[in-house]
């Protein structure tokens, strides 16, 4: 599954960008809640928190190779690393969490491209050679939710997708056809991938007959 580019705003920080709405997105705060729109309720976003933090642990156990007995191996989850080393040593990384929502009436003709350009986009990542992306993960919740964890090796890595014009595809044409709701957060590990998650922002996008689009910052640093 793929993100949504993230905004270009022209601020002094890719992070900094991310935390100023687009005109029409409205701003929610921390704890507000949005009647017409539950997915975008503020305890959802803590749970994805959660789920994350816990794709964290499984991405350190396939970094570290440990065996797939241990409590904390779950089958579902699919840990790609494009960089071990980055992974291992750096600290101050930037995270992406996306949480895809699928609709329940998707074709299989569609479903057939999203795994095409999902492959495609793979592809990309492994040929590579600024390594950006550090890792990905990517775990099946139900039959139509997905979250994907993106380690980025700095913040810069926010606006690495804006130069792939098989990813704007993918957010642009696909997105709307695949996913009913979408939760797009931004967090940071200041300690490296064995530290805590803080979460920064997140974004909120329906899809269907009735478009809507809205954003939440964290005002003190959120963490599972």
């Amino acid at each position: 599954m793929f993100e949504l580019a993230s905004s270009d705003h022209p601020y002094s920080s890719p992070l900094q960008s991310e935390q100023q709405p687009r005109p029409g997105r409205p701003l929610l705060s921390p704890s507000e809640i949005a009647p017409a729109h539950t997915f975008a309720d503020p305890e959802h976003s803590a749970a994805d928190l959660h789920d994350l933090c816990q794709m964290q642990a499984h991405l350190r156990l396939t970094l570290n190779g440990l065996p797939a007995d241990t409590t904390q191996f779950n089958p579902l989850q699919l840990d790609r690393l494009y960089d071990p080393e980055g992974l291992r040593t750096l600290s101050a990384l930037t995270v992406v969490g996306f949480r895809g929502l699928c609709r329940t009436d998707v074709s299989a003709a569609l479903l057939e491209e999203v795994n095409r350009v999902d492959t495609a986009l793979g592809v990309q990542l492994e040929r590579d050679q600024s390594r950006m992306i550090l890792g990905y993960s990517t775990r099946q919740l139900g039959p139509h939710d997905w979250l994907n964890l993106v380690v980025l090796r700095s913040e810069a890595g926010l606006h690495y997708w804006h130069r792939s014009a098989l990813h704007r595809y993918a957010a642009q044409e696909l997105s709307p056809q695949l996913y009913q709701g979408i939760r797009l957060h931004t967090a940071t590990l200041p300690q490296g991938l064995g530290g805590p998650l803080h979460l920064i922002t997140t974004k909120y996008y329906a899809f269907g007959a009735a478009p809507w689009q809205a954003q939440r910052n964290y005002g003190a640093v959120a963490s599972d």
